[in-house]
Parts: C-alpha cells; sequence; structure tokens
C-alpha cells in the first residue's frame, strides 16, 4: 500500500520541528545541508463534501424512525446544518447566541 502524500507531508513537518529543536537548543547545533523543507512537500488531494446520493436520503430517514425523541433536536439541527455529531456534540453555551439567533461554530 503507497504511503499518502499526508503522511509524508506529516514526516516531514515533525521533522521540521526536530531540526527547528535542535538548533534552538544549548548547544546551537548548525546543520549546514538542512534540506529545503517547502521542497519537499507533496500536493495533497483536496477533500470534497459528502453527499448525500441516490435513495440515501430516504434511507436516512428510514433509519431514525425510532430515534429517542429527546434525539430529535440534536439530529434535526445537525441535518439543518451539515455539521457532524461531534461538531454537535462538542457545542457550548458561550457559541449560542440567542438574541441574535445564530450557533458560531469554530473549527
Amino acid at each position: 500500500m503507497p504511503i499518502s502524500a499526508h503522511t509524508v507531508n506529516d514526516t516531514i513537518e515533525q521533522l521540521k520541528k526536530l531540526f527547528t529543536y535542535l538548533k534552538a537548543g544549548k548547544k546551537k547545533l548548525k546543520f549546514p545541508d538542512e534540506p529545503t523543507w517547502s521542497e519537499l512537500w507533496l500536493p495533497e488531494p483536496q477533500k470534497r463534501a459528502r453527499e448525500l446520493l441516490g435513495d440515501e436520503p430516504d434511507r436516512l430517514d428510514d433509519s431514525i424512525v425510532e430515534l429517542r425523541e429527546d434525539y430529535w433536536p440534536l439530529f434535526e439541527f445537525a441535518r439543518a446544518t451539515g455539521k457532524r455529531k461531534m461538531n454537535c456534540v462538542d457545542l457550548e453555551w458561550p457559541q449560542v447566541k440567542w438574541d441574535q439567533g445564530v450557533i458560531k461554530m469554530t473549527g
């Protein structure tokens, strides 16, 4: 299985941080052959938004028929905003602006 561009770039970033740490340390190490980090980065594919296709919306509706009643507001919020489950679960009261009718989510 090939290594993904994300894995390569993450490893390069960790090595770059290690070099930076060693250069700033007590001994102030020097690396005359330090790579040009930006030249090593690989292009990463853009993430695409996942959309419901074909009969998926109907199947989703069918699967939630037995959803607990107290879960409906959270489910409807997630469905209306397109936010993932954990974004909704991690929502905190300071993000809810009742007077403005807005929920400001970060990230």
